[in-house]
C-alpha cells in the first residue's frame, strides 16, 4: 500500500504542474525571466526546490501527526481501507463532476508582487513552499485529498511523512521543465506543449487511484468486490478523462 500510495503522491505532484500558480511558476522563473530581472536562474531554481521540498516536508509532518493519531487507535487495515475506499471513489468522483459534485478546489494564487519586493531566495522559496505544500494553492486534482486519506489511515508515521515530503520534492522539480526557456519563443513553444498534454496529465492520478482500489477490493478475497470495483473505477476514471477533455476544450476555445 505504501508504494501505491507513493505512486499517487508522485501522479498528483505532476498534475499541479497544470495549476494557475504552476504555469505561472513556469512562466516566471525561468532563464529568461530571472535575466531579465537581473538575476541567476540557477540561484533562484536552486531555493524554489528548498522551498517545495520544505512545503512537502510539512504536509508530510501533518500526515505523519495524523497517522500516528490513528496508530493509537489500532490496526491500519481493516477499517482504514474501508475509508480509503471510500475516499478515492468520492474524489473520482469529484474529478468527473458526477451528479455535479466539486470538492474545494483552492483557487488561491501565489502573490507575485514578492518579485519586486524580495531577493531572489526569498520569492524562489516562498513560492516553493505555498506549491509544495500541496494544498496552500489550487487544487488541480481532488486525488489529493485521497492521498491524504490514504496516508493517514493506512500508512506508518514515517511512510506518511516521507509521501508528504517526495510529494513536495517532485512538485518543485517539474518546474525544471522550464530550464530551457532563454527566449519568448522558447517559453511559447514550451506552454503550447504543456497545453496539449494537459488532459493526459490527468491520467496519472487518475490511474493511481484506481490501483488503490483494485488493491483494497483484492485485501477482502472477494471476486465479486473485486469484479464490481474494477467496473465502478473503470466507469469512474473514463468520467475523469472525459471531463478533463471538456475542460481543456473550452479552455483552448476561450484563448
Amino acid at each position: 500500500m505504501t508504494m501505491l500510495v507513493l505512486v499517487l503522491a508522485i501522479a498528483c505532484a505532476f498534475r499541479g504542474l497544470w495549476s494557475p500558480c504552476g504555469l505561472s511558476m513556469l512562466s516566471t522563473i525561468t532563464p529568461l525571466g530571472e535575466r531579465a530581472r537581473g538575476h541567476s536562474y540557477a540561484w533562484s531554481m536552486s531555493w524554489y526546490l528548498v522551498g517545495a521540498t520544505a512545503g512537502g516536508a510539512c504536509l508530510g509532518a501533518c500526515l505523519s501527526a495524523g497517522a500516528a493519531a490513528v496508530a493509537l487507535v489500532g490496526s491500519h487495515q481493516g477499517p482504514g481501507y474501508v475509508v480509503t475506499a471510500v475516499a478515492v471513489v468520492l474524489c473520482l468522483a469529484g474529478d468527473a463532476r458526477l451528479g455535479g459534485l466539486r470538492l474545494p478546489d483552492r483557487p488561491r494564487q501565489v502573490n507575485e508582487r514578492w518579485l519586486d519586493r524580495f531577493r531572489p531566495w526569498v520569492y524562489s522559496s516562498g513560492y516553493g513552499w505555498q506549491i509544495g505544500t500541496g494544498i496552500a494553492t489550487y487544487v488541480m486534482t481532488d486525488a489529493i485529498y485521497a492521498l491524504i486519506v490514504a496516508s493517514v489511515v493506512t500508512l506508518t508515521p514515517v511512510a506518511a511523512f516521507a509521501v508528504g515530503t517526495v510529494f513536495g520534492i517532485v512538485r518543485g522539480a517539474c518546474l525544471l521543465a522550464g530550464a530551457s526557456v532563454s527566449t519568448p519563443a522558447s517559453l511559447r513553444v514550451l506552454h503550447a506543449r504543456v497545453a496539449r498534454i494537459a488532459p493526459w496529465s490527468v491520467a496519472a492520478p487518475t490511474g493511481a487511484q484506481v490501483a488503490i482500489l483494485l488493491y483494497l477490493s483484492a485485501a477482502t478475497g472477494q471476486p465479486a468486490v473485486v469484479a464490481g470495483c474494477a467496473i465502478a473505477s473503470g466507469a469512474l476514471a473514463l468520467g475523469v478523462l472525459r471531463q478533463a477533455r471538456t475542460e481543456a476544450s473550452m479552455s483552448l476555445a476561450a484563448r
